[in-house]
């Protein structure tokens, strides 16, 4: 304690600001990188998020390319034929499209392997398309010689044995294929979104806490440095001052305290 009291009262008003500086210092550090840190794992909540839904999406859109291959089989006539065909391309475009969007949202490597699974699956789905498309339309024209024409009965029985034969090999292993990984994908893709609001709600929690702290840090240095101006410098300059009004009303017998500091 004496050699506090000892202390030049510049030292100590610079320990008392310097610690008060460092402080504030430590609070704008925390609250620009705990800032960033926070917005990082919001983001990638966000990100996360995006990439459930488009998963979900894309779930979706492969069924609606299975129901565009039923169309294209129920088709009795060129129009609805052309207006299915039609239909089943803008449906697996649109599939194309949201596999391109996890892609180039997601940051999870498995995720990006899921996507570059389903590009292939898609294509063969695709192919499968084409292929009933076109027997289909040889179908359509027999159907409409049938009764004038003897040999359509037995082709179109060949054509629908083809048909069979398409959708076994092609379009239903691919659409099963398809069918199990958008659902593994969705799946994977909600509890990554799960995990990074979690992580989110940690990291802010976090800054929040950090923040406190060093707030009622700050507060305590606040009030020990006000306490400590008091006892080492307020009263010490109070007693020195009321010595020299007693000096100064002519009372030469008084001793001065302090007179030895070089302050």
């Amino acid at each position: 304690m004496t050699f506090i009291q000892n202390l030049r009262i510049g030292i100590k008003l610079a320990v008392a600001s310097g610690l008060g500086m460092l402080l504030v210092a430590a609070m704008i550090y925390i609250e620009i990188t705990g800032g960033t840190a926070v917005r990082t794992a919001n983001e990638a909540a966000f990100r996360s998020l995006a990439v459930s839904e488009a998963s979900a999406e894309t779930q979706g859109a492969v069924r609606n390319m299975q129901i565009g291959i039923r169309d294209i089989l129920l088709s009795h006539n060129v129009p609805d034929l052309d207006k299915a065909t039609k239909v089943f391309a803008e449906r697996s475009a649109a599939t194309g499209k949201l596999n391109a969007k996890i892609a180039g949202l997601t940051t999870s490597p498995d995720a990006r392997a899921q996507t570059e699974q389903l590009t292939p699956l898609i294509g063969r789905m695709e192919k499968g398309a084409e292929h009933i498309e076109a027997v289909t339309r040889e179908v359509i024209g027999l159907e409409a010689k049938r009764a004038s024409d003897p040999s359509a009965e037995p082709r179109l029985e060949k054509l629908a044995q083809e048909i069979v034969r398409i959708r076994r090999e092609e379009t239903i292993p691919a659409y099963d294929a398809m069918e199990k990984l958008t659902a593994d994908m969705t799946l994977s893709a909600q509890k990554r979104a799960e995990t990074s609001e979690h992580l989110a709600s940690e990291q802010s929690d976090s800054v929040e806490y950090q923040s406190l702290l060093i707030g009622l840090v700050t507060a305590v240095l606040l009030i020990g440095t006000c306490v400590f101006s008091v006892f080492t410098i307020a009263r010490p300059m109070r007693a020195l001052s009321r010595s020299m009004e007693e000096l100064a009303e002519g009372n030469f017998a008084v001793v001065l305290p302090g007179l030895g500091r070089k302050d």
